[in-house]
């Protein structure tokens, strides 16, 4: 009897893991290239619905979709191109990079050179990502018929594998006042298929997400992704920092445009945006937002930029400062908070519309989702 009940048990095992085995693993791609990718694919349906042609659809691409890949540590080359100096190994075409924005001037026409006016970064936006190899196909993370023509047209097979990925997140997104919660959360609605997934809350105070993430966990393995948008960032962080029911429940937290100031506690009065950025980094830490489970929690950050704005950034912060450093890893290992930076994306009516931001956010999640 005891022998029957242990080969039963050991059935029961390898068919669980061969149904794990069995489900699409997303390749490790870099978030950034993939985010920008795929927002390029849904413009391009974008611009097809709308009747234009390609050339149509490269400046849509090359006036919203900011990317370079060499563009690391981009508020450093923009600001002081003759000053910073690239690790070692210098990506491709990087020195060319910064030597050209070094003999410009600052504000439009180095942000012109950095996004779109490279022959490297519009091939990086324009030409067909079924050249960046079958590591990036969306069919081998997200499953059959999900190639980059079915995420283009947000076809049937990719709401299926998305809802399959994803269907046990609930979406909230905390309005630090800016005027694009609506629509966003408008869009997040129909990309993830239900309503009543996307919630919308102000950035009022840390209790307030808590407590509204509590009552949308129904069941045990239901998750909540917490978007901040402006300055609900430092709302959200403290949210987290104070929390650890909240923490252990977090899928994924998205930090759109937020300052740092104030994260993950109210720094002393008086301190400049720079010190209370400084300040900011230096008391967030790995322990601070441990979870009961080891486990990594992927912190998205996306950045806001105004082309003309010197510094970097939107004209109010800084890019520099849009950013949060990933903490140390301390000895335990244990690493809940693992940074992943989405990269810049054009502040107010220069940006994609919030469907396609909506749609690329959930794709980045996915292929995060192990």
């Amino acid at each position: 009897m005891i022998l029957d009940l242990t080969l039963f048990g050991l059935a029961v095992l390898m068919a669980v893991l061969a149904v794990r085995a069995d489900r699409p693993r997303p390749p490790a791609l870099d978030p950034e290239r993939l985010f920008k990718t795929v927002q390029a694919s849904l413009l391009r349906n974008e611009v097809a619905r709308e009747g234009g042609r390609a050339e149509a659809w490269t400046e849509r691409v090359l006036a919203s979709v900011l990317y370079h890949p060499a563009g690391r540590e981009g508020w450093a080359k923009l600001e002081e191109p003759t000053s910073w100096v690239p690790p070692v190994p210098a990506l491709p075409g990087e020195r060319a990079l910064l030597e050209d924005l070094s003999r410009l001037g600052p504000g439009l026409p180095r942000f012109g050179r950095l996004f779109g006016g490279d022959p490297v970064s519009r091939v990086a936006l324009l030409d067909d990502p079924a050249t960046l190899g079958p590591a990036w196909d969306p069919a081998g993370w997200l499953g059959p018929g999900c190639d980059w023509d079915a995420v283009a047209t947000w076809s049937p097979p990719v709401r299926s594998a998305l809802d399959l990925r994803l269907g046990h997140l609930r979406f909230v997104l905390v309005d630090g006042g800016t005027d694009a919660a609506g629509a966003f959360a408008e869009a997040l609605s129909e990309a993830v298929g239900d309503p009543a997934r996307v919630h919308v809350l102000p950035a009022t105070g840390p209790g307030d997400l808590g407590a509204l993430a509590r009552g949308l966990l129904h069941d045990a393995s239901d998750r909540v992704v917490t978007i901040a948008l402006g300055d609900a960032g430092p709302v959200v962080l403290d949210a987290l920092r104070t929390d650890p029911v909240l923490r252990d429940h977090t899928a994924a937290v998205v930090l759109d445009g937020c300052p740092l100031g104030g994260v993950p506690e109210e720094p002393p009065p008086g301190l400049s945006v720079e010190d209370r950025a400084a300040w900011a980094t230096a008391h967030l830490s790995q322990e601070a937002f441990d979870t009961e489970l080891r486990r990594s929690v992927p912190w998205f950050l996306v950045q806001r930029l105004t082309p003309t704005a010197t510094p970097p950034g939107d004209g109010r912060v800084p890019w520099a400062l849009q950013r949060i450093a990933e903490p140390p890893i301390p000895p335990s290992g244990r690493r809940p908070v693992a940074v992943v930076d989405l990269g810049p994306v054009p502040a107010g009516a220069g940006a994609p519309p919030p469907s396609v931001l909506a749609r690329a956010i959930l794709l980045v999640i996915a292929s995060q989702s192990r």
